[in-house]
This record gives structure tokens, C-alpha cells and sequence, in this order.
């Protein structure tokens, strides 16, 4: 574990915030985020370092499900897509795009499906495996020529990296002049939070190591050589889930679940009838109310998640 400062203003100057344990990880020891008393960045500290945080990124965390999920997770993560690719619509039709915390590469699978050149940077072994089966063209660096993108995405990864601004001036050097980085991280100021801390399903302590709300990361953005387009608080991919396994974890047993139920497959063996027991009857009761909420919370900017739009600075 390490002291760290502000990544935005540099201050040494920040308090305890929040503190929470893994919900999946190998040990069951409370981690604590503080807030930048100048800026008011919210950031693990302290942190792992790079070893420390490697059990924390097992093979099953990018997706092991069962095969009755892996049908309905297929059919979730096409739509999924789709909703992507309309966001980068808005801005490029067309071109060269580079997903920096690809994962296994499912979405840079769908875009190259709608032709464009795809590209991907992805540190673990297991994501890294999984893209080179699908023939992406995967790195572990941004190690591009200048200017060669047209469109970058960071879909939920620039919180999991331990030097985000260093991240964001690498981006910067790659981007085309008129090209758009496009960044989804979680809200922490959010309703969510807000109302339930540390079972937000989102706050996933030690992995997301940065806490952004629309102001923080468009400093750490300025801060970075870029100008905010726009800030969108509606997602139809992020936010109703959310909400929804984050009520569930204040009362099943098992924290998230139905999440590592659903996507890992991955549950604990002694609890799992009572875990069932209990997540059902909450799935038909929260279910359809959830939905709704997060888009009233999303109305008044306050929903789980946050999609930013930029471009670099004239």
C-alpha cells in the first residue's frame, strides 16, 4: 500500500471520504477513498501497487457465465454495443477507433462488424488473450503515430487506472485534431451514492481506484489539454442495473450477487440457495421501480454514470 496525492491539483491536502472491502476480491480488509480538500477528487489512498492489485483482476472478472446467461448476456452486450456506437455516431460516422480498457474486445468486435479499423490497449493477460482470439489488433501501451485516431473510448476504465492524467496526455498525442474521446466512468456524485455509500454497486474498492464526478474530470480533462463538448448523465446500459444490484446489496447476503451470478458464474457455494432465495423476489419487486428512478436521478444529473464528450484544446 502506497500514499498518494491529488492527481488533479497535486495537494497533499485530502480526508477520509468513504471506506468499503471488495466485494470479490482475496482479501477482506476495508479500503478507504479520500477527497481532495482543494479540488474535491475522490481517490483511493492509500492504494495496492501494481502487485498488490493484481488478484483483484482474476480471469473470471472479464466474464466466465453460465451457458443460459452467456445467451442472454450475448443478446445484452449486442444491444449494449449498439447504444455505443450511437453515442460515437454523433460525432465520427467513420474511421479509426481505439478502446482503451477493451476487455475481451466484444465491442471493438461489433464496431469492426460496422467497418471501421479498430484498435484496442488492454493490460491484463486474460483480456489480452481473448482479443487476439477475436484477431484485434490489442497492445498493452498507447504506443500509436500522432494523431491517428478518430474517435478514442474509455467505457468504465479511466477509473481503474492508477496515473489517469499521464493516460489522458498519452490519448491527447494519438487523437486526430477533429477527433472525439469519448470517456463513460461512474458518478460519485451521484444519487446513488448518495443514498446508499458504500453498497453503490459502482464504488468496486480497490479496482476503481479514481472517483469522478462531471466537474473533477472535467478539470483532470482541461488539466489535459482538452475541452468538454458535453456531459450526458442518461445510460440505459449503466444506470438502471446500477441502481438495481445496488439496492440488492443491502440485504442479500452475498454482495453483487446476481452480478458475479450472472456474468462470472462465480458465487459462493454455501449460500447460493439463500442468496437465490432472496435475489428473486427482489428482481420482480425493485425491477421495473429501479428502471424508472434512475432516470428521474439521471434527469437531475445525479445518475450512477456519466458520459463525457471531448476534444482537444484550439
Amino acid at each position: 500500500m502506497k500514499h498518494v496525492k491529488c492527481e488533479i491539483c497535486g495537494s497533499d491536502d485530502s480526508k477520509p471520504f468513504c471506506s468499503a472491502k471488495c466485494p470479490d476480491g482475496p482479501v477482506r480488509e476495508n479500503f478507504v477513498i479520500n477527497k481532495c480538500e482543494i479540488c474535491g477528487f475522490v481517490f483511493v489512498n492509500p492504494r495496492p501497487d501494481k502487485d498488490e492489485m493484481k488478484p483483484f483482476y482474476f480471469d473470471e472478472y472479464y466474464g466466465k457465465p453460465s451457458w443460459i446467461m452467456k445467451r442472454v448476456s450475448n443478446s445484452a452486450v449486442s444491444f449494449f454495443s449498439f447504444l455505443r456506437k450511437r453515442r460515437i455516431h454523433k460525432y465520427k460516422k467513420a474511421g479509426k477507433i481505439l478502446d482503451i480498457g477493451c476487455g475481451d474486445g466484444t465491442f471493438l468486435n461489433y464496431m469492426r462488424a460496422c467497418d471501421w479499423k479498430v484498435f484496442g490497449v488492454e493490460t491484463s493477460e486474460s483480456g489480452c488473450g481473448r482479443c487476439e482470439k477475436k484477431k484485434i489488433n490489442v497492445s498493452k501501451d498507447i504506443t500509436f503515430q500522432s494523431e491517428y485516431f478518430d474517435i478514442i473510448t474509455l467505457w468504465q476504465s479511466l477509473e481503474h487506472m492508477e496515473n489517469p492524467f499521464g493516460v489522458l496526455k498519452e490519448i491527447h498525442k494519438v487523437l486526430a485534431e477533429d477527433g472525439v474521446l469519448i470517456i463513460s466512468a461512474p458518478n460519485i456524485n451521484s444519487m446513488e451514492y448518495a443514498i446508499f455509500d458504500r453498497f453503490w454497486f459502482h464504488l468496486d474498492l480497490p479496482r476503481h481506484l479514481h472517483h469522478f464526478s462531471g466537474a473533477t474530470l472535467k478539470k483532470l480533462l482541461q488539466k489535459s489539454g482538452f475541452k468538454v463538448l458535453e456531459t450526458e448523465h442518461c445510460s440505459f446500459e449503466y444506470n438502471p442495473y446500477g441502481l438495481m444490484q445496488t439496492i440488492m446489496n443491502t440485504f442479500t447476503p452475498e454482495f453483487n450477487f446476481f452480478y458475479k451470478f450472472a456474468k462470472r458464474n462465480k458465487t459462493q457455494g454455501k449460500k447460493f440457495i439463500l442468496n437465490m432465495a432472496v435475489t428473486l423476489p427482489a428482481l420482480i419487486v425493485f425491477a421495473i421501480p429501479a428502471f424508472f428512478v434512475s432516470y428521474i436521478f439521471s434527469f437531475f444529473k445525479r445518475g450512477g454514470v456519466i458520459h463525457v464528450y471531448a476534444k482537444k484544446n484550439s
